[in-house]
């Protein structure tokens, strides 16, 4: 799931034109860190997911659903986050 957001997160910040060090000054974390999410190489709390999507003008609920089947049903993609969320997988 990190990759996942990672990779979603660097897509966002790309089209919104921001840098690295532009997200991670707006999420109080380091460059470094962003860069490592972005390659897949750093864990993701939920706190975090937060902050960085927030710093890329979105919610955090469609990076995660990138990935997932688009014929899925929404409220279905949904509930598989949630579950994600409880079970602390992100």
């Amino acid at each position: 799931m990190s990759e996942q957001f990672g990779l979603a997160l660097r897509d966002a910040r790309q089209r919104a034109g921001l840098t690295q060090k532009d997200v991670a000054k707006h999420a109080q974390v380091s460059q470094s860190y962003v860069s490592h999410l972005e390659l897949g190489y750093q864990k993701l709390t939920v706190e975090n997911m937060s902050l960085l999507a927030g710093a890329v003008g979105l919610s955090a609920l469609p990076l995660l659903l990138v990935g997932d089947d688009p014929r899925a049903n929404p409220s279905s993609r949904i509930h598989r986050c949630s579950r994600l969320f409880s079970a602390g997988r992100v």
